[in-house]
C-alpha cells in the first residue's frame, strides 16, 4: 500500500540533527540560518585573504584600494551577522549566541514553553498523519486496535493533534496527562513520569514492540513523550498492515 510507505515516510520523530531540532524549535527554518552562516563565513574568509594580500602588498594606492574593500566587507559581514543574531533573538528563548552551544538548550527551550516548542516540530507532520490515518479505513481501525492494547484511543490522538497545531495550552496540558495517566495504568512499574515510563518500557522491550523499521525508536531524544508514543504506536500499526 502506498499510503503506508507515505505515512512511514512522515511518521518519523525527532530524528535529525541536533542543531537543526533546535532550530525548528524555535520556529525558525535550519536550511535559511544554515545558508546565513555559510554567507556570514564566506566574508570572513575573504575579509582574511584580503588582509594578508594588504599585507604583501608595496603598492600604496593598491593599499588603499584594498582597504575600502576590506570595509566594505566588513560592514556587509556585520550587517548580516546582526540581521541574522536579530531573527535568532526573536524567538524569545534566550538572549546570548553563545546559549546555542548548550547542551541542556533543548530542555531549557521546554521548560520554557513546551507547547511552542511542540507546535513547531510536529505540527505540520503530525497533522498529515492524522489526515492520512483518517482517509484509509483499515490503518485507522489497526491504529486504533493498536492504541486500545496501551489504554489510549484516537480521540486523544486528535485532541493531542488539535492542541499542537492552534496551540492550545489547556487542552495539550489536559489531553497529555490522561495520555501518560492511561499508559501508566498499563503496569505496576509505571510509577514516573511518561517519559522514565517509555524508556523503561523500550529497555524491557515492553509494549512498544515491533515499530516499522523507518521509525528510529531507540536513539531518538524523546522530547514530547506524548507525541513520540502515538507515533510509535502507530508505526507498529503500519508494521502489522504491512507484514500481512
Amino acid at each position: 500500500m502506498n499510503i503506508i510507505k507515505k505515512i512511514n515516510e512522515i511518521n518519523v520523530y525527532e530524528n535529525k540533527d541536533k542543531d537543526s531540532l533546535i532550530l525548528e524549535g524555535f520556529g525558525l527554518n535550519p536550511a535559511e540560518i544554515i545558508e546565513e552562516f555559510k554567507k556570514i563565513q564566506h566574508l570572513a574568509e575573504s575579509h582574511i585573504i584580503l588582509r594578508k594580500k594588504h599585507r604583501n602588498t608595496k603598492i600604496k594606492i593598491e593599499k588603499n584600494r584594498i582597504i575600502k574593500e576590506l570595509n566594505l566587507i566588513k560592514e556587509e559581514q556585520d550587517k548580516k551577522y546582526n540581521a541574522l543574531k536579530d531573527k535568532i533573538f526573536s524567538t524569545g528563548y534566550f538572549e546570548e549566541l553563545s546559549e546555542l552551544n548548550d547542551n541542556d538548550l533543548m530542555q531549557r527551550m521546554i521548560k520554557y514553553n513546551n507547547l511552542n516548542v511542540a507546535h513547531n516540530l510536529h505540527k505540520t507532520t503530525f497533522n498529515k498523519t492524522i489526515k492520512l490515518i483518517k482517509s484509509n479505513d483499515k490503518i485507522l481501525n489497526e491504529y486504533k486496535r493498536e492504541l486500545s492494547k496501551v489504554n489510549l484511543n484516537f480521540k486523544m490522538v486528535l485532541a493531542l493533534n488539535k492542541s499542537i497545531y492552534v496551540e492550545d495550552e489547556k487542552l495539550y496540558d489536559k489531553v497529555c496527562k490522561t495520555i501518560g495517566t492511561n499508559f501508566s495504568k498499563l503496569d505496576s512499574f509505571m510509577c514516573n513520569s511518561l517519559k522514565e515510563n517509555i524508556y523503561s518500557c523500550l529497555r524491557g522491550d515492553r509494549y512498544i514492540q515491533n515499530t516499522h523499521k523507518d521509525f528510529d525508536k531507540i536513539r531518538v531524544p524523546i522530547n514530547h513523550p506524548e507525541i513520540y508514543l502515538c507515533k510509535a504506536i502507530l508505526s507498529m500499526a503500519l508494521n502489522n498492515l504491512s507484514n500481512q
